[in-house]
């Protein structure tokens, strides 16, 4: 006779299914957040992305810059370097400052080589000097993605190669964000033979999301289970002060602090100046990601909050004490950032991005490092103490900088639009309606059953990359597009639409731009508004801004 299975039988099945799969679930939840490959290529030259067309590889840095290329706003002299053409060897009656560091010193989204912090300090100094028969040339030695190993690996040949008088360094975020990718495993077996390994594991170009592993972790992290822990785990440990604890001896292991340290006694050994500098961070460290979140006006992925909030004491603790320790100068410029962001507006004038600055924040950063090479001892013996102007004294001669905000109040109460906001001219519109909100034109659809369209050409060759649009949205059917027609024919540059409904999404908040690098006067540029919440803000005809746009009210 069959055996029959009663109710309490099913139940203690599903039980028992239920959890394993919880069990499961949670060893998802783990690999995802700890389990990855040792030493993972991606951790450790993240920069290589951003090269393509100007980098190649290098067998003990991963990569460096190929010289006299252009590759969007991106130009390199004879030597690979974003700067001037640079001379070898070094001419006499020249003092010459070399800066190293990662993206943000060599100026991502900087809009042109002039607007980097080390050619801001090079104009100051040629202003300074102008007449008196003497030379400070600054250097930009940036490049994407570089970390303190890759200044420490290089420090020997740049010395060789441009016999620098003094060396300003600003690394730590790169470090920062390594170490947190990067397994504890993977730095406690790997820590001694990085030196080895740099060149293994460039993220050469084709090569990225190919691999099995790769791809893998890419589909589980559509998981809305891995990004809610990716969120609420560092948060939650960091509150307890653990989440520090782990990733600080990971940034040990990784090496900042030694590797400053040998760099500082390196140069010492060889009669080189060396100044330190404190990478100001946007996050605050009075503040919780949820403030942050709503504060900063860029995506940063959630768990990085806590890194960044990490990072922000620990490099800045890290240079403090290997400047006690050495002796070398350390100029730390975040109570000036901080300062000048006290206002959440102004954050997207000081940084294009959650890590890069604007050609305004390079302006800052430069007027606050400026002081303490004009009083170093080394070069003040090589002026013969010459007293040099005050950095305000030399911000007065760069307009184009100190007036970047891109909206200023004028005394009859209007704004005017600054920066290099290309003119447009509208040349037709369907079913639109125009409503003000101060000195801004709000488009939207009069007939929400139809879409709205507005045709504009652009008058000027926009002058800068990174540019961006202001579409506004209340749900998943309000929907802003932008189209650019030109020669190549029709280009989508621009779909946006609020993730949920009846959530607006932020007024005046900027939308990068998938804008072609041919883009030139000419070219027209179609907008469609689907939906009776989808609108675009504009500027009397302009639509592209950008991308540091300061709003104003």
């Amino acid at each position: 006779m069959p055996r029959s299975f009663g109710r309490g039988f099913w139940i203690n099945c599903a039980l028992a299914v239920g959890s394993v799969l919880v069990v499961l679930a949670a060893l998802e939840v783990g690999c995802r957040l700890f389990a990855r490959p040792p030493l993972d290529r991606t951790d450790l030259n993240v920069g290589w992305a951003s090269i393509e067309g100007l980098g190649q590889v290098d067998p003990v840095l991963g990569y460096r810059l190929l010289p006299d290329r252009a590759v969007a706003e991106y130009v390199t002299n004879n030597l690979g370097y974003r700067a001037a053409p640079v001379a070898v060897p070094k001419p006499e009656g020249v003092y010459r400052i070399l800066c190293l560091g990662g993206s943000t010193t060599i100026g991502s989204n900087a809009g042109h080589n002039r607007y980097t912090y080390p050619a801001i300090l090079n104009d100051f100094f040629a202003i300074a000097l102008a007449g008196t028969g003497k030379t400070v040339e600054v250097i930009n030695g940036g490049v994407f993605g570089y970390h303190s190993w890759h200044s420490v690996l290089r420090l020997e040949a740049e010395r060789r190669l441009l016999a620098p008088d003094m060396v300003v360094v600003m690394d730590g975020i790169n470090d920062v964000m390594a170490a947190y990718n990067t397994p504890t495993q993977a730095l406690e077996q790997g820590r001694e033979r990085l030196s080895d390994r740099l060149g293994g594991l460039v993220n050469k170009p084709g090569a990225a999301g190919t691999e099995p592993a790769f791809a893998a972790r890419r589909l589980l992290g559509q998981s809305a289970l891995y990004r809610t822990s990716s969120r609420v785990l560092p948060e939650t440990l960091a509150k307890t002060g653990l989440f520090a604890a782990i990733l600080q001896r990971k940034l040990d292991l990784f090496g900042y602090a030694a590797n400053m340290e040998r760099l500082v006694a390196d140069d010492t050994a060889h009669g080189v100046e060396t100044i330190l500098v404190n990478y100001p961070w946007i996050v605050r460290p009075d503040s919780t990601p949820a403030i942050e979140r709503g504060r900063i006006p860029f995506p940063l992925q959630d768990s990085h909050y806590a890194v960044y909030g990490f990072g922000r004491q620990a490099i800045a603790a890290a240079n403090r004490a290997v400047a006690e320790k050495t002796g070398v100068p350390l100029v730390d410029p975040q109570p000036l950032f901080d300062r000048l962001t006290e206002n959440p507006a102004a954050i997207a004038d000081l940084y294009s991005d959650t890590m890069h600055f604007t050609r305004y924040g390079n302006f800052i950063l430069a007027q606050a490092i400026y002081p303490r090479l004009a009083e170093d001892p080394g070069l003040q013996r090589f002026l013969g103490g010459m007293r040099l102007p005050a950095a305000g004294e030399l911000a007065e001669r760069f307009p184009e900088l100190s007036d970047w905000p891109a909206l200023r109040r004028e005394p009859d109460g209007k704004w005017r639009l600054l920066g290099f906001a290309p003119a447009m001219a509208v040349t037709g519109a369907q079913n639109l309606v125009e409503s003000m909100d101060g000195s801004w034109i709000v488009d939207q659809p009069a007939d929400a059953a139809k879409p709205a369209r507005l045709t504009l050409v652009l008058l000027e060759t926009p002058r800068q990359a990174g540019l961006v649009a202001l579409p506004r949205s209340a749900s998943p059917q309000d929907v802003v597009a932008i189209d650019r027609v030109g020669e190549g024919g029709r280009q989508r540059i621009l779909t946006f639409a609020a993730e949920t409904r009846g959530a607006w999404t932020p007024a005046q908040r900027p939308v990068a731009l998938a804008l072609p690098a041919d883009c030139r006067a000419g070219d027209v540029f179609e907008v469609t508004l689907t939906g009776k919440d989808a609108q675009l803000w504009r500027f009397g005809s302009r639509i592209l801004f950008p991308g540091q746009l300061l709003l104003g009210p």
